[in-house]
């Protein structure tokens, strides 16, 4: 037979056979590491104690608890953990050995007399509260509130996660739960709760009046309904009319919604001359009216009240509680039962209503009532005024030793209407002695044979007088479903018990247990050498190492991922972020140098001789620092079929074209973009262009592509795309969003049936657009293939998530100014400008409250940082492109009012490569130069330049990317070094280089800045473009489509980010070491006229060219052939070979071409003139001409 307690399946068994020791218990190892007693232990020997004390029921040192209960043999489901004090039974070798306590459920199936025996223990003396068992250790949730300040009370609905409201009037709002634990399950950090909707009264509130207010639960209803009253009137929070009560003053006591405009209030009228009355409302929202029913209070006596299941309230007046049940004013006078209670149990103190014994199908029209007595004792009627009460008879149990029923009080019990099944726990707070804010204790009581057992809760430090403290109900695993689990709140945190903390199966943290204590407010700590870093590494809170440690795996396993990752100290002392490798950030003012072991870096006082100081590293003095410029930039030349006057905008794309229809074609999931949508404006075809032509002559006509059944309109800003993905059809699903000028923002879905697994497709027809519209700045950032964010104007971010199935958006707002992917599906948000926060991308795209506590603080700036600071974030590729590696580096461009070019950077890997890196001494900032004018990034005034990170052709390791500002007038860029020979991970930004821009090119001061560039990285050298790193295509509404390519800086007879030396007999190359890919020769040697190879003479058909042209070999012009060009025979137009009357390739008008090559005027016999395609040659007769 099973029960479920708090969530917690509970399969009930008798106890194995005892020895001297006491019965047998299930426990569970501990993985922590911890400071205790003044000597350092190891998470084995804390494992060890943790695991001592709990089968011994025993603390160390002085002051002992002595006697304690121990736990019998339990198996615990999928929510273990919760409680284990619902079956406890004393130490046999003290105390004997007792029979264990029925489970609540098994409780509702016994008759009367079994009942009383089974809650009495057999004997006919009121219950006692057992004594005390072991101490249960709580642990707060990192930031678990969505504010700073304390939440009001929790609402629960029935069969749902509770909603927390305001402590305030004014502007208040509902919060709900909202955490994604299907995407990440990790509870213990970040918030619970999002703001839903606003929870105020419409009403006027008069000057000197301070009222009070409800929010009660309604089944069926999406939130609570609130009830604003002072001691004159009560008003629903949706009305803006008081209701005033017809006698004054009132203290209300309970209420209980009926309908969204319909709630029922009791409570207690005080009427100067007359007696005290308990009365009955019911408040509308056109008026307040008396149901016929009344209860005297006697002076002295208190009044308590709470609402039960249906339209009923159990009341207790002095000694006496009733059940009062009615239908409304239209259903006459309230019906009221009196509940009889034992003789001389003194006054009630505290009455709550909640289910601890009967679930709700064993008693649907009743609840628990449970009593705080001034005598110390807690009275519990189970199904209390149900016609047949089948969850037996009351019983009495004594408070702790400890408790004071004078000055302490019971955690408000969860509401019965909220519970289905019996939740069989009850706290009490006790507050501590002195002034107010001393420290609590709080105790725990669950439902045993003879009353109640109490264990002490150990409040975290930082919480030991918390100012509310409630039960709340939430999901906090995945497994559940939408109703969740009861959980302590203190003011905005959750408490969690240890082993619902994770605090034996979490080695990434130590928690405070009976073996020791870390010192930390919040119950627990990371452990050694660990830093916060949730959601990186599943079911570790601090997945990542701490400053001057790092993290030792294999580079292609995720962190934390196997056993063996392990956090180890740097090799240099000096050095303060470090990887396996390398020093990345050292200690004060040192500085880097790759002199450490294997060339590593290594932190020193000053420069070594042989090395010159840059951005804080000591570079060897030979390292090239002009390793790129712009090399050209012009307005892009289309040679159809639109012209680049008629571009209207451009973005990169994935689709391709099927030449056969003109359709788009989706390709398969995974690839990036390879084309260049180029718009061409109202009413006309988008064209498609290959990312390699950009800025190059002689290129083949970009393709029209059938995209849409109704095209853009005259401008487009932006375009970004979603997919390629799969809907659950196995369809290829294409998202294309195209922001106008209108302001309309045009998103066009596009779907085909690939014929295999791996393969694209064409789709059947143009996509039909759909259209919303809002202030957006011209921005579309693509942030996976089913996310993209757009922003507006007031810095606000729209992140939007993509359905494939439906072919719909979601989208959710957040403040920001850049949102950057990370692999791994993780995002950078730089969050008002001056926050950096780095979390998985589905947090801040269902917008998860724990994705707010990532983001909002200011933990990834340096700790120099000042408020006024403004960053725009950029991420550069770091490592050969496609390789295991570090990650990108994250570099914050600072957008201030001075003319420099400053970053801050973040040495090492962003999770969830590493950690989240949350300290802001991780971070280097460096001055890549001086401008001509202030940067002026955006967003919140229109920017005047653009930041972007370029990822550099040759997979160099060490010049992977670079920085690169595009401003109105000039271009800079600064390259990204990094250590060869490295893990890549040792970098630093090369001094700026810059180049303005050609005058026809440069933008007016006023007006729209470029768009955002379509940027493309060479796979190799090519012959069109030797040296070129980048090619950049802009678009701005003045100028058109606009390109700028970067390419290596060199010296003669080198080529590369490398200038590697050319072959020998080059004397330029685009490729080194290549004999056939020279670009130009050296003295006395030609280049051949297809290009690649250098001669002493031209061959046969070609001769030196001249000016232009010198240095290589050109075609021979008409009529010559030959070495040297020599003259054709005079029957020859064109010829092979000169002076050859049978070598003539081509016929003055007038003669024909006989088939042995020479040019007659008449055709021999057997052949005929021929025409069509054959006109001006000689072909053989047909088979039946004679002649």
């Amino acid at each position: 037979m099973g029960a479920l307690v708090n969530g917690l399946h509970v399969q009930w068994r008798q106890p194995p056979a005892e020895s001297a020791t006491g019965p047998a218990a299930v426990c569970r190892a501990v993985g922590n590491a911890a400071a205790w007693s003044g000597r350092r232990c190891g998470r084995r020997a804390w494992a060890r104690e943790n695991r001592r004390i709990r089968e011994e029921g025993a603390v160390p040192g002085p002051g002992r608890l002595g006697p304690v209960c121990r736990p019998v043999r339990v198996q615990y489901g999928p929510l273990a953990g919760i409680d284990q004090a619902a079956t406890m039974t004393p130490d046999a070798s003290r105390q004997g050995s007792r029979t264990p306590a029925a489970p609540p459920a098994l409780l509702l199936s016994l008759g009367p007399l079994l009942l009383l025996a089974a809650l009495l223990g057999g004997g006919a003396a009121p219950a006692r509260g057992q004594a005390p068992t072991s101490d249960v250790f709580l642990h707060a949730t990192w930031h678990a509130g969505f504010r700073p300040e304390s939440f009001g009370p929790a609402v629960t609905l029935p069969g749902a996660p509770s909603y927390l409201v305001d402590n305030y009037l004014q502007n208040g709002n509902m919060y709900v739960q909202n955490t994604s634990l299907k995407e990440v399950e990790e509870v213990r950090f970040g918030g619970h709760f999002t703001r839903y909707w606003g929870f105020a009264p419409r009403t006027t509130i008069p000057a000197g009046v301070t009222p009070r207010w409800m929010g009660l639960a309604l089944a069926g209803h999406d939130r609570p309904v609130g009830v604003l009253h002072s001691d004159q009137w009560a008003v629903l929070f949706t009305e803006r009319d008081q209701r005033h009560f017809p006698v004054k003053p009132v203290s209300l006591l309970a209420g209980r919604a009926v309908a969204a405009n319909r709630v029922d209030l009791l409570g207690l009228v005080e009427p100067p001359a007359g007696p005290r009355e308990v009365h009955l409302w019911e408040l509308t929202e056109a008026s307040l009216l008396r149901v016929p029913f009344g209860v005297p209070v006697a002076g002295g006596e208190s009044a308590h009240a709470c609402p039960g299941p249906g339209r009923a309230f159990y009341l207790s007046v002095g000694q006496t509680l009733q059940h009062v049940s009615h239908a409304g004013v239209a259903g006459g006078p309230a019906s009221v039962q009196a509940i009889p209670l034992p003789a001389g149990m003194g006054a009630i103190r505290q009455l709550a209503v909640t289910r601890l014994v009967a679930d709700a199908g064993h008693c649907p029209g009743a609840g628990d009532v449970v009593l705080l007595l001034d005598s110390d004792q807690v009275h519990v009627i189970p199904c209390a005024g149900a016609a047949a009460p089948a969850a037996g008879l009351p019983f009495t149990a004594s408070l702790p030793a400890a408790a004071s029923a004078a000055t302490g009080r019971l955690v408000v019990p969860p509401e019965a209407a909220a519970l289905d099944q019996a939740y069989g726990f009850l706290y009490f707070l006790q507050p501590g002695p002195g002034p107010a804010g001393a420290p609590m204790q709080l105790w725990r009581a669950g439902v045993q044979a003879g009353g109640l057992a109490w264990r002490r809760l150990v409040l975290p430090p930082g919480h030991a007088a918390p100012g509310h403290l409630q039960l709340v109900r939430l999901r906090l695993n995945r497994a559940q479903d939408q109703v969740g689990e009861w959980a302590l709140m203190a003011d905005k945190d959750l408490l969690l018990e240890s082993e619902r903390f994770g605090c034996d199966t979490d080695g990434s943290i130590v928690c405070d247990g009976p073996a020791g204590v870390t010192g930390s407010a919040r119950g627990w700590a990371c452990a050694p050498g660990r830093v916060l870093s949730p959601f990186v590494a599943p079911g570790q809170l601090c997945a990542d190492c701490a400053e001057e440690h790092y993290l030792d795996r294999p580079e292609a396993e995720p962190p934390f991922s196997a056993p063996g990752h392990t956090c180890r100290p740097c090799a240099d002392s000096m050095c303060q972020v470090c990887d396996a490798h390398d020093c990345l950030v050292c200690k004060g003012a040192l500085l880097l140098q790759p002199t450490g072991p294997g060339g590593g870096m290594a932190c020193v006082g000053a420069c070594s001789g042989g090395f010159t100081r840059q951005g804080g590293v000591c570079l060897p003095a030979a390292t090239r620092l002009d390793v790129a410029h712009m090399a050209a930039a012009g307005g892009e030349v289309l040679p159809g079929p639109v012209s680049a006057a008629e571009v209207t905008g451009i973005g990169a794309t994935r689709l391709g074209v099927d030449p056969a229809t003109g359709l788009p074609v989706i390709p398969p999931v995974g690839t990036e973009p390879r084309n260049v949508l180029l718009f061409a404006g109202a009413g006309a075809d988008p064209v498609v262009m290959r990312l390699e032509d950009i800025g190059r002559p002689g290129k083949p006509a970009p393709v029209p592509v059938r995209l849409f059944t109704a095209t853009p309109g005259p401008q487009v800003l932006a375009m970004t795309e979603l997919g390629p993905m799969l809907d659950s059809a196995g369809q290829l699903v294409m998202g294309i969003v195209v922001m106008q000028e209108s302001g309309w923002v045009m998103v066009t879905w596009l779907s085909c049936q690939p014929p295999a697994p791996g393969e694209g497709c064409t789709v059947a027809g143009p996509g039909t657009p759909g259209f919303f519209t809002s202030h957006m700045l011209p921005l579309a950032q693509r942030l996976g293939e089913r996310h993209f964010m757009l922003m507006d104007d007031y810095l606000m971010t729209s992140i939007i998530q993509a359905d494939p199935d439906a072919r719909t958006l979601d989208y959710n707002w957040h403040q920001a100014s850049d949102v950057l992917p990370v692999p791994g599906e993780w995002v950078v948000q730089v969050l008002g400008k001056n926050h950096v926060g780095v979390g998985p991308l589905d947090l801040v795209a269902r917008d998860d409250p724990r994705w707010w506590w990532t983001a909002g603080g200011e933990a990834l700036l340096p700790a120099a940082s000042w408020p006024d600071d403004q960053y725009r974030a950029v991420l550069l590729p770091r490592g050969p492109e496609g390789a295991p590696g570090p990650g990108p580096e994250l570099v914050l461009v600072e957008d201030t009012a001075a003319h420099a070019w400053d970053v801050v950077r973040m040495p090492g890997s962003l999770a969830p490569v590493a950690g989240t890196r949350t300290h802001g001494g991780r971070t280097v900032r460096q001055r890549l130069g001086m401008l001509p004018d202030r940067p002026r990034l955006g967003a919140e005034d229109a920017p005047d330049a653009r930041v972007f990170g370029v990822r550099l052709a040759g997979g160099s390791a060490e010049y992977p990317s670079a920085l690169v500002l595009l401003s109105r007038k000039y271009v800079a860029v600064s390259v990204l070094w990094c250590r060869p020979g490295g893990r890549a991970a040792a970098c630093v930004l090369l001094p700026a280089v810059r180049a303005d821009l050609p005058v026809e090119l440069r933008l007016p001061s006023t007006g729209p800045l470029w768009a955002e560039p379509v940027v493309h990285t060479p796979a190799g050298p090519s012959a069109h473009a030797p040296g070129l790193l980048v090619s950049v295509l802009t678009y701005a509404k003045t100028m058109g489509p606009v390109y700028v390519r970067l390419r290596a800086t060199c010296p003669p007879g080198t080529v590369g980010l490398g200038c590697r030396a050319c072959d020998a007999g080059c004397a330029e190359c685009w490729a080194p070491a290549d004999p056939a890919a020279c670009t130009a020769c050296p003295p006395g040697h030609f280049l051949a006229a297809e290009g690649g190879t250098c001669a002493g003479t031209c061959a046969a058909g070609t001769m030196p060219g001249s000016g232009p042209d010198a240095g290589a070999c050109v075609p021979c012009p008409p009529g010559t052939a030959g070495p040297g060009c020599q003259p054709c025979h005079p029957t020859c137009m064109l010829c092979s070979a000169p002076g050859d009357p049978a070598a003539c390739t081509g016929c003055p008008p007038g003669r024909l071409m006989t088939p042995g090559g020479a040019c007659m005027e008449l055709c021999t016999g057997g052949t005929m003139p021929g025409f069509g395609a054959s006109e001006g040659s000689c072909v053989p007769c047909p088979a039946s001409c004679l002649a």
